[in-house]
């Protein structure tokens, strides 16, 4: 019997993988270039978490071992952890960076107060 093609879901769902159609692991590389003086922490936490190895190139992590999707979700805690919330993770296949928010800090917490429920639902409380 030979053997059926694989299906459009399939297909996109190898392709998503980091491993390639010939079974070899294929290499995460991170920039972070923009964030320099995070590089050693970065590798640590990633040491930690990881099985793989690390490949620490100037301003680039090479991981293997370790998928695209494991990788970035790592980051976003390291970043998260360490409270650099001025700093986001860009992610495309095989390549994965950490940036700066484009031009707009985050702020955290609320700007005034919560509304009263008479100020809310006037018609609830006909008094006001």
């Amino acid at each position: 019997m030979p053997p059926r093609p694989a299906s459009e879901h399939e297909l996109k769902r190898a392709s998503k993988s980091s491993v390639s159609s010939s079974g070899v692991e294929l290499v995460q590389i991170v920039e972070m270039k923009r964030v320099q003086d995070e590089i050693k922490p970065v590798t640590e936490f990633l040491r930690a978490k990881i099985k793989g190895s690390l490949i620490v190139k100037g301003s680039q992590i090479e991981i293997e071992g370790a998928s695209h999707h494991e990788v970035k979700q790592l980051l976003h805690k390291f970043l998260h952890q360490r409270g650099l919330i001025n700093y986001k993770v860009l992610s495309q296949p095989s390549f994965i960076e950490i940036v700066p928010h484009g031009g707009k800090e985050v702020r955290k917490g609320s700007k005034g107060r919560t509304p009263t429920a008479p100020e809310t639902m006037p018609y609830f409380f006909p008094g006001r």
